[in-house]
């Protein structure tokens, strides 16, 4: 028997049909390869209550977002374009309106039939209750648990914690543990790498791994970041090929600096991000050189700034001072970037990201 776990995103997409991968049909598949007994979802309560907590937002959040996307492309059709092309800019507002109200009409069908498969008679249930509560508690005490990354400035303005999503993610693995058997197979599915994962990368491909200090307890556990991907491992039978015990090292050794610099990009410039360039870092950072770090910081610090924008340019002077860089530090990872073509600019003062770089630091940071 196959377990299935798909983490509330999942289940999100399924509604939202926001991104490519998590597609109702696919879900329709699921459906069917559980009515016929060949996969047992696994559903923690944890889920069951943060889908309910984002279905019932979902209208207002939808219509929020949709306003902020028109009184963009407003704005930008406000400035002065070629006349030939006005009817075709007077039909983008209407496009999104007629495109929007068309997704969000479809939302009661898929949110209803995600709710009939959490609750599913058939299913792994499993109450969070005070002992799901204080094992999840215990896992984030004791180090069992991927490092997260600090707060976005939203989660800030908010008040909402890191702590928050971290006790719920670790009761999600505590609920698993509970209900799936010794030496099951277990597919886990969740675009949130970060929390659970690790991105191994090999000649240029990506593959997605339950992290180490997870994996320890579910060894018998293939990850997917989407939900078409998983159907079709069970209906081939072709699991992605496992990473050796050098790739898997070598991830934890990126993710180990993606977190430095998450924490950074999370603080801003304060001591503590200034030690994360100003001084070599203890534990598996040592093998990552500071000449490394510093350019992904930079690339790092381009991206956040922009919003992932290749139209932006940023002062090298402004990366400087919030990198805690002198210029003749800059000037080191200015150039390697600019040889590597992630970023461009004229003879500086300011640069941009190029498309590869955008690529570059989405696909380092699991985006």
């Amino acid at each position: 028997m196959t377990y299935v776990f798909l983490d509330t995103c999942i289940y999100n997409r399924i509604v939202t049909q926001g991104q490519p991968g998590s597609t109702v049909e696919c879900f329709e598949e699921l459906k069917k390869l559980a009515q016929e007994g060949k996969v047992r979802a696994i559903v923690p309560e944890v889920v069951v209550l943060e889908f309910e907590k984002f279905s019932e937002g979902l209208d207002n959040e939808w219509s929020a977002a949709i306003d902020k996307l028109k009184k963009e492309v407003a704005d930008a059709c406000a400035k002065k374009q070629w006349n030939e092309i006005a009817a075709v800019r007077e039909s983008i507002i209407p496009h999104i309106e007629t495109e929007a109200a068309k997704e969000k009409a479809a939302f009661p069908d898929r949110i209803k039939a995600v709710k009939e498969w959490l609750g599913l008679a058939s299913a792994a249930t499993v109450p969070f209750d005070s002992e799901i509560w204080l094992k999840a508690k215990r896992r984030l005490m004791s180090g069992r648990f991927p490092p997260q990354e600090p707060p976005s400035e939203q989660a800030k303005k908010d008040n909402r914690t890191k702590d928050d999503k971290k006790d719920q993610d670790a009761a999600i693995i505590e609920s698993v543990l509970k209900v799936l058997p010794t030496g099951e197979k277990l597919y886990f599915c969740s675009e949130n790498v970060k929390d659970f994962g690790l991105a191994v990368r090999d000649k240029g491909n990506e593959r997605h791994i339950l992290h180490p200090l997870l994996a320890k307890e579910l060894p018998n556990t293939t990850y997917f970041t989407d939900l078409c991907s998983l159907v079709e491992a069970i209906k081939s039978g072709k699991e992605p090929p496992l990473p050796t015990a050098e790739e898997v090292e070598k991830a934890v050794e990126v993710a180990a600096v993606i977190s430095e610099t998450d924490r950074f990009a999370g603080y801003g410039p304060s001591s503590e991000a200034q030690g994360v360039v100003g001084i070599e870092s203890e534990g598996a950072i040592e093998s990552v050189s500071m000449r490394k770090k510093r350019r992904f910081l930079f690339l790092k610090y381009l991206y956040e700034t922009t919003g992932g924008s290749t139209m932006q340019y940023v002062a090298e002077e402004e990366i400087g001072k919030a990198l805690g860089c002198t210029p003749d530090e800059l000037e080191e990872p200015s150039l390697y970037l600019r040889g590597a073509r992630l970023i461009t600019g004229v003879s500086g003062p300011k640069v941009a990201l190029t498309h590869r770089g955008v690529v570059e630091v989405e696909a380092a940071v699991g985006k």
